[in-house]
């Protein structure tokens, strides 16, 4: 592949970004941003920071008369530097009024689309969920944004080569959006109640957990809580999440969460890891140690029972760290890496760095000036040392610098600290096909939802409607294979340039980050 399709996703870990600590200027201060903070102590309510953003000029010609300027996103940890940010922008420019609608992902997957349809669409949206950015593009939703920044590939340079993605960030190109923070990092921490562990004789975060452990520790919580709660928390949904992560850890060759073994580019729905971690779960349930009507729970629903203390543990991730001191000041939780079958050893888990909190310009904004004006400062370094801090240390940038910069400041809390640590452990990049080939993406648009999917599995199993776990899971993998090939078959009768083999990369290995150079091994 040649240097001129690589348009910059970095491979700099973690260790490389502790490093650049001690490699970069300790007086590179945290400028237009004023804190308020109390020491942090483990246990402790995360640091509440009041921001006062200074805004430069990016070059952006702005609108002078009085407008209403639309942004519609998930809201969640982002909000944490959105809201303030967004009151300093009125600010600094009273003629613009922001319409901030931090939205359930319901409500997204509606409003824009249709509002797409009417001409009404937010000026800045967050993609829903059920359309894939080919199809915005293609059908003429969004803008590149190349053309909306002011001094884009200046801007762009700013962040590490490969940040931006063919296939993901690019197409035909052009730029259509970008990665507002780092999708590295994990989403399923173990996290507990420290008095309920306590009690029943376990300290996480000291002393990891094995399976059995695990299981022990729920049943003892479950017996001391009465009926009062119970040793784990689980919602319907979030179970094929749970098990995929444990199998993982297990030592199931999985490439993030499309369980495909990269270095055969198979499916690997039946690895015997991931049949163990079902039976682990239901384990649980047989010793009553799950919190009752966990199936029909929703996500939401889930994490927010947890600060009202009834459940001992749960998996999730670093978002629920600044929300649950709001429902619960006195809720005193921990964070902890997963239990593994070995206590204290685990394998690898694979993730993509593909960004995450994208946002897209809809095409028929009046404004889209002021997308450029934001998304300037957004991406630049202040702008992204302050998502970091604004959100307390539970969202990261792609860009080094901005999260050692971060770092360097008493705004993180013990906990998210703790999950930047469990992420650098666990995590390691896995390779991706659209980089290798970009016109995978077609074959992307091309290939049917496989339904049952894992996470409708998952539930039938938990309800007792399904009993052989292993031939239904061969099934899944049989039709999951079909499904791809029959995809690979209609991309190319479109014209792309794509094989199966492509999703093939012998060269993976899952212990280390899949690098620049690993992908040109294969050309």
């Amino acid at each position: 592949m040649s240097s001129s399709t690589w348009v910059g996703r970095g491979a700099m870990s973690r260790r490389q970004v502790l490093a650049a600590l001690g490699a970069t200027g300790l007086g590179l201060g945290l400028a237009g941003c004023k804190v308020v903070t109390d020491p942090n102590a483990a246990g402790a309510a995360s640091p509440k920071p009041t921001h006062d953003y200074n805004l430069p000029d990016s070059g952006a010609k702005l609108p002078t008369g009085d407008v209403t300027f639309h942004w519609m996103d998930s809201g969640d940890l982002k909000a944490m530097f959105e809201k303030p940010l967004f009151r300093a922008y009125e600010k600094k420019h009273p003629n613009i009024r922001i319409d901030y609608q931090d939205s359930p992902w319901d409500r997204i997957n509606e409003v824009v689309p249709l509002g797409v349809r009417n001409g009404t669409a937010p000026d800045v949206f967050a993609k829903p969920n059920n359309v894939p950015v080919q199809v915005m593009v293609n059908e003429g939703w969004v803008v590149p944004i190349d053309d909306v920044i002011p001094d884009f590939e200046k801007w762009k340079a700013g962040f590490p080569r490969n940040s931006f993605v063919p296939g993901v960030h690019i197409f035909n190109g052009r730029t259509y959006t970008w990665p507002v923070t780092s999708s590295k990092r994990y989403g399923q921490m173990l996290m507990y109640d420290r008095e309920y562990l306590e009690r029943s004789g376990h300290d996480p975060e000291n002393e990891p957990m094995s399976w059995d452990t695990f299981r022990t520790a729920a049943k003892k919580i479950t017996q001391q809580g009465k009926g009062n709660y119970y040793g784990l928390m689980l919602y319907g949904t979030g179970i094929s999440a749970v098990v995929g992560a444990l199998a993982e850890l297990a030592g199931a060759r999985r490439g993030s969460d499309f369980w495909i073994d990269w270095k055969t580019g198979r499916y690997a729905y039946t690895a015997p890891e991931l049949y163990d971690a079902f039976e682990l779960l239901l384990a649980l349930k047989a010793d009553g140690s799950i919190f009752p009507g966990f199936l029909s729970l929703g996500e939401s629903d889930a994490r927010a029972r947890m600060p009202q203390r009834v459940a001992g543990m749960i998996f999730d991730g670093p978002w629920d760290i600044p929300e649950w001191p709001t429902i619960n000041p006195d809720y005193d939780f921990g964070v902890a890496m997963p239990p593994s079958p070995t206590k204290g050893t685990w394998a690898p888990s694979a993730y993509q760095e593909v960004g995450a909190n994208q946002a897209f310009v809809f095409a028929k904004s009046r404004y889209k000036s002021i997308a450029g004006d934001l998304f300037s400062y957004m991406g630049s370094l202040e702008g992204q040392t302050n998502i970091v801090t604004a959100s307390e240390g539970n969202l990261t940038s792609q860009r080094p610098d901005a999260n050692a910069r971060a770092r360097r400041t008493d705004l993180l809390s013990d906990r998210a600290k703790a999950g930047w640590d469990i992420a650098a452990r666990l995590l390691r990049m896995a390779p991706m096909v659209e980089v290798r080939n970009p016109d995978a993406v077609h074959v992307t648009l091309a290939q049917k939802p496989v339904k049952p999917a894992l996470v409708d599995i998952a539930q039938g199993i938990f309800s007792g409607q399904i009993d052989d776990i292993k031939a239904t899971l061969r099934d899944l993998n049989d039709r999951s294979e079909r499904a791809l090939e029959d995809a690979v078959k209609a991309a190319r009768a479109k014209g792309a340039k794509v094989s199966r083999a492509d999703w093939e990369f012998p060269n993976w290995d899952p212990a280390k980050d899949y690098t620049p150079e690993m992908y040109a091994e294969l050309s």
